[in-house]
């Protein structure tokens, strides 16, 4: 018996598992190290009541747990079996699979149970990102634009995407039948080179002639690949692309760009390109900004001779960015010269791009001479709202439509006792109301906040 205490013992310290025992007649628990690590304590500490286990359990968990547990008890299972959430001490929520066995005696009556609690939080969350990775690809494979086909290298067809056959105009069952022989013309002389290319080096794209199920001719673009699945067969996948459209979407294309230039030529935000230092484009409002005719502006003047002399390191820092690909874009603010020498505010955004098959740079600029004066205006007015509040004898405070505090002026301080610090972001009733009014008062404020917002 002794033998058996100190092998069980010893199995006991080596296992990851909390291993518990529970003696229902008496109530005695007994758990080992690891069992009382999950509470925070050390192997000699007083075991876990079964109420501590329970509080630790995710309240979602907790009450259907126990509703479980108090059913294989009073059944005539030997087994019970369940996973939760359990609060870790230091590690907070993980997923606990526990196994117990459920000791009865003659009358089928439990007496004991005992039991390990095993962390899978780690198998849980790989499992969760299986099924996250093949609902990824699923969705992919079926939602995908192009058609995709699940092939063998020998010209049979597993599997086909809708958009496979929306491209060919046959159903799944159709295309596998069809096998590569029935969609591909096998007369392009394209098509050995790509299945040598394939075979060399696990992958070939190009353009080949295709079939619908009409037998009528179209051009793909075709993308392929061999590759291993799960069980390691060798199998190989086509992705297609119907380029038929392709002029047509050429044409709507040079349209769409006669159209963006249109919109850029008559935009009333100043566009531009900077190349080598010089405007290689500027729209006409950028020319009515600055005064100048585009023609004195394009491929002449310089940056440097629009910025203020104050800002013009920092427009020379920030085209060095861009130009060394430090950053992708910037947007700054900066005093400007117009012609007259006028000066004015200006917002500039731009951001690296290529310009006729150079480095350059592309952006937007605004005027914001406006803005910048009605924000000095505002400030203005701010500091004399402020200096007004803060010198009024009365206390003045300020809520926002959730009922915070969020003014709180020196005489506020003075007639009160409360810091600014110290109310900023609470509640006015849990500062000066009375207890008495407390309720009234946050039902007149949910009331004057809901029409504020409601405006």
């Amino acid at each position: 018996l002794r033998q058996s205490i100190n092998r069980f013992e010893l199995i006991s310290r080596t296992t990851n598992d909390a291993i518990w025992e529970w003696e229902l007649e008496t109530g005695s628990l007994w758990g080992n190290e690891t069992h009382q690590q999950l509470y925070g304590l050390k192997v000699n500490d007083p075991i876990p009541t079964l109420n501590m286990w329970a509080t630790r359990m995710h309240p979602d968990d907790r009450e259907r747990i126990l509703k479980k547990q108090e059913e294989a008890v009073a059944s005539d299972a030997n087994v019970f079996i369940s996973e939760y959430r359990f609060n870790i001490e230091g590690k907070g929520y993980r997923d606990i699979y526990d196994r117990c066995y459920i000791v009865r005696d003659d009358k089928g009556k439990a007496i004991r149970m005992m039991g390990s609690m095993m962390d899978i939080t780690e198998r849980k969350q790989a499992e969760a990102a299986i099924k996250e990775s093949e609902a990824k690809y699923r969705a992919f494979f079926e939602n995908s634009m192009d058609g995709i086909l699940l092939t063998v290298s020998d010209g049979r067809i597993l599997a086909a995407n809708p958009s496979a056959c929306e491209i060919f105009e046959m159903t799944e069952a159709e295309i596998c039948a069809a096998g590569r022989n029935g969609l591909v013309d096998a007369t392009d002389p394209n098509l050995p080179f790509y299945l040598e290319e394939r075979k060399r080096a696990g992958k070939a794209k190009g353009e080949l002639t295709m079939f619908r199920k009409d037998k009528s001719k179209f051009i793909a673009d075709i993308t392929t690949s061999i590759f291993k699945d799960a069980l390691g067969e060798e199998r190989t996948s086509i992705i297609i692309r119907d380029i038929s459209e392709r002029k047509k979407m050429e044409q709507e294309l040079k349209e769409a760009e006669t159209k963006f230039r249109n919109l850029v030529e008559q935009s009333l935000v100043g566009v531009y390109i900077l190349q080598d230092g010089k405007y290689a484009y500027v729209n006409p409002r950028f020319a009515e900004i600055f005064g100048y005719d585009r023609n004195e502006l394009i491929n002449t003047i310089q940056i440097q001779d629009l910025v203020h002399p104050d800002y013009r390191p920092l427009a020379t820092e920030n085209i060095r960015l861009r130009m060394e690909g430090e950053q992708k874009s910037v947007q700054y603010e900066a005093d400007a010269l117009k012609k007259d020498g006028e000066v004015i505010q200006i917002e500039i955004f731009g951001s690296r791009t290529e310009y006729q098959g150079r480095s350059a740079i592309i952006g937007t600029l605004l005027d914001i001479s406006h803005r910048k004066k009605a924000e000095r205006e505002i400030r203005a007015i701010e500091e004399t709202r402020r200096l007004i509040m803060d010198s009024s004898m009365d206390a003045i405070v300020g809520m926002d439509t959730e009922g915070l505090i969020s003014v709180w002026t020196p005489q506020s301080e003075k007639i009160f006792g409360w810091k600014e610090r110290e109310v900023i972001g609470r509640r006015l009733s849990s500062v000066i109301i009375p207890e008495s009014y407390r309720g009234k008062h946050r039902s007149d404020a949910r009331r004057v906040g809901t029409a504020c917002r409601s405006r």
